[in-house]
């Protein structure tokens, strides 16, 4: 459970981080004139506009190159940990079902046997 509730808390501060600098703060400033220019109809979310840029790389200005690979790294860490927390609360619910199953095959009493049939 720990392991979960640290990848969680994790996973929430670098989204907070990234959330102050949002939508086209200081952080990410140097590439907004290339997302206006290249993404501007790629939907947000999921990294498409990360990954519009770096199709588009060769386009952008240093600046930006350098601000597209920082961003591509928090962005590759964030799936990184979600994907372990995902992981511990799926194995952190499958225990607690194994112990809820448990604790009523031990509560529930002992199926009753049948009498012999004359033998």
């Amino acid at each position: 459970m720990r392991p979960a509730l640290t990848s969680l808390l994790l996973f929430c501060f670098v989204t907070a981080a990234l959330a102050q600098g949002a939508p086209n703060g200081p952080k990410r400033a140097p590439c907004a004139p290339f997302v206006h220019r290249y993404c501007e109809n790629v939907p947000i979310g999921k990294g498409r506009r990360l990954n519009c840029l770096a199709q588009h790389k060769a386009q952008l200005n240093a600046e930006c190159r350098e601000r597209l690979k920082a961003m591509q790294d928090v962005f590759a860490f964030g799936q990184k940990q979600q994907e372990l927390t995902q992981r511990a609360l799926e194995k952190q619910a499958a225990k607690e079902k194994a112990e809820v199953a448990k604790k009523g095959r031990s509560a529930s009493p002992p199926p009753a046997e049948k009498p012999d049939a004359g033998n």
